[in-house]
């Protein structure tokens, strides 16, 4: 038997240069720190099926604060 997974309040983290590298969501009901957007990563083929199938929504990363803010 097949365990579904749940994935929610899924958000994409920026790296220091300001680029998209992960996802910061809750998996199966625990908190998952990142999931690297890398094909290699089964946690991120799981979520790249639901993203390009419509089934999973990633919300907006937060801007990078700089020292001139």
């Amino acid at each position: 038997m097949t365990q579904e997974i749940t994935i929610t309040n899924a958000k994409y983290q920026l790296d220091f240069t300001g680029e998209v590298f992960a996802v910061n969501c809750t998996w199966n009901g625990q908190p998952c720190t990142l999931v690297p957007m890398d094909l290699n990563n089964s946690h991120w083929e799981i979520m790249k099926e639901r993203i390009d199938a419509g089934k999973l929504t990633v919300a907006d990363a937060d801007p990078l604060v700089t020292e001139e803010e």
